[in-house]
């Protein structure tokens, strides 16, 4: 029933998914009404405090068509759940005089369609599309606790390397320090050094600078006199 996609697509929208392709099930066959199952029940969830107003339209209007998509893929033949929600939604939305009049007139184009049809197709479309979407959780969970743990890993890395560095900066400011020290005391450690050896120069040139005189002296001597 192709006119009337276009009221379920409007209540798809507020379902909001990724941006990657929701992945798509296998197509199952048509429940038949006589072996109709017990309702899966869906766990309980706590309330998702995530504001979908924060999201961009194009993007919530993304995510309702691939979920719409999603739930086209896996339409069973005939008059189901599907249909009866098209005709609800057309109609306003869900309200028991709405349900009724879309229940009573699709089972008269339709006389396949019972109650126990509606509910066991819609708690398959409504199953299969919890399944999509916790598939699609567990492999986003996964992709965060993998950027996670890389950002751990990067971390205790990094905290090492500074770690090592702070280290590495306080034995150079030691080395500094003694280095300063060092260069400061530098004269004052020659300074005695060299006082005793200028002494020990002025000693020698004194006493060889006396002898050479007593050596010139009898030198002159010798000249004249000899």
């Amino acid at each position: 029933m192709e006119n009337q996609k276009g009221g379920f697509f409007s209540g798809l929208k507020k379902m909001i998914f990724k941006e990657e392709d929701v992945p798509l099930p296998a197509q199952q066959p048509e429940p038949t009404p006589a072996k109709v199952a017990n309702p899966v029940v869906v766990e309980s969830r706590p309330a998702n405090t995530f504001d979908a107003g924060s999201v961009p339209v194009e993007a919530r209007e993304d995510a309702a068509k691939k979920a719409y998509q999603l739930i086209e893929s896996i339409n069973q033949p005939g008059v189901d759940f599907f249909e009866v929600w098209n005709a609800v939604e057309e109609s306003g939305g869900a309200q028991a005089a709405s349900l009724k009049q879309a229940f009573n007139t699709l089972k008269f184009a339709d006389k396949t369609l019972t109650k126990e049809k509606l509910l066991s197709s819609g708690n398959y479309y409504k199953n299969e599309l919890q399944k999509a979407l916790d598939s699609d959780i567990q492999k986003k969970n996964s992709e965060k606790a993998a950027i996670t743990n890389k950002i751990k890993e990067s971390k205790e890395t990094l905290t090492a390397e500074v770690n090592s560095l702070e280290e590495q900066v306080v034995r150079l400011q030691k080395t500094i320090a003694e280095k300063q020290a060092e260069l400061s005391n530098l004269q004052a450690h020659w300074q005695p050094k060299l006082e005793d050896i200028e002494k020990k120069i002025q000693t020698g040139k004194h006493a060889i600078e006396g002898v050479i005189s007593k050596m010139q002296t009898l030198l002159g001597l010798a000249e004249k006199e000899l």
